[in-house]
């Protein structure tokens, strides 16, 4: 949080930190109000109060779409972007017998966010924080009263997760079950022997798993959702007249019960040939400096 700017409330024509332009009857409160960026940052932008909401929450709902939009926007040139959000706000506190206007920065830490991320529940995440902070301020015996929300802020960065002390999350639904996830450890001789070893084990076990082809299993449910469905998920275009519309399957979702399903969705028949499963098993070596690999990638090469 920045230091406050002060400025007395009996004098009328200061204006605010952040202070609104009249509306105007074109677009203007859908337009970005740009930012210096500092560091990493590829953007940095304010949405004004032009609805002059005090409520936090409703205040959020005008912007949500907007920034929903600023974000994929971003996403979609970068990947893996990191993204954070705060608000500047006017706070009118007691002094003596006086009362001054004092203008707060709120602002969050910068959060890894790429496509498995859901934005309504980040979104609404980082509503709760910001609340937090603001009911935390309030009662910390300041007397500050909320005079007006300004200005919401976001900063996006790159993110590369490559550098040392950085990862990429594991998708919610692998981290939620233990049985895709294996941990193993070695000590002793021929470490670079027993690595290429196991790694060879590992990628046996997945072509394993890559050749069996399991059928297509639909619910009634399913089928319905395929017979109303009007634009393909993989493209997301829709589907136009003389256009062939498939049931797009998993072919390696094991079907362990009757009621289980393996469609993914309705999808024009080209995109459907097109989605394949890839055909190589990536291996990640990270954090290492000059030949600290060497050894490996020379038994690899034996392999």
């Amino acid at each position: 949080m920045y230091p406050p700017t002060t400025k007395s409330r009996a004098n009328e024509d200061v204006l605010s930190s952040c202070e609104l332009p009249p509306p105007s009857p074109s677009d203007e409160t859908k337009t970005w109000v740009a930012i210096k960026c500092f560091n990493n940052r590829i953007f940095a932008g304010r949405l004004l109060n032009y609805e002059n909401t005090k409520d936090m929450s409703e205040f959020f709902k005008y912007k949500e779409k907007l920034l929903h939009e600023k974000i994929d926007e971003y996403l979609s040139l970068h990947t893996l972007i990191k993204v954070a959000i705060g608000i500047r706000c006017d706070f009118i506190i007691k002094k003596s017998d006086t009362e001054v206007i004092d203008a707060f920065h709120f602002m969050l830490n910068l959060q890894h966010y790429d496509q498995t991320t859901e934005f309504a529940s980040w979104y609404n995440d980082s509503l709760n924080k910001i609340i937090g902070r603001l009911d935390e301020f309030q009662q910390r015996g300041s007397n500050a009263t909320l005079d007006k929300i300004l200005c919401l802020e976001l900063n996006i960065a790159k993110f590369d997760p490559m550098k040392g002390g950085t990862y990429i999350p594991l998708p919610k639904s692998v981290n939620d079950d233990s049985t895709k996830n294996e941990y193993y450890s070695y000590s002793g001789p021929d470490v670079a022997k027993w690595f290429v070893t196991k790694l060879k084990e590992i990628v046996n076990s997945i072509e394993e798993i890559y050749e069996i082809i399991i059928p297509i299993h639909m619910t009634e449910e399913n089928e319905r959702i395929f017979q109303s469905s009007t634009m393909c998920h993989i493209c997301e275009k829709p589907f136009l007249e003389g256009q062939v519309k498939v049931r797009d399957h998993c072919h390696l979702t094991p079907l362990k019960t009757p009621q289980t399903s393996n469609f993914r969705g309705a999808a024009h028949e080209s995109c459907n040939l097109n989605y394949k499963t890839a055909n190589f098993i990536p291996v990640f070596f990270h954090n290492g400096f000059h030949y600290d690999f060497n050894c490996f990638i020379r038994e690899m090469g034996y392999a």
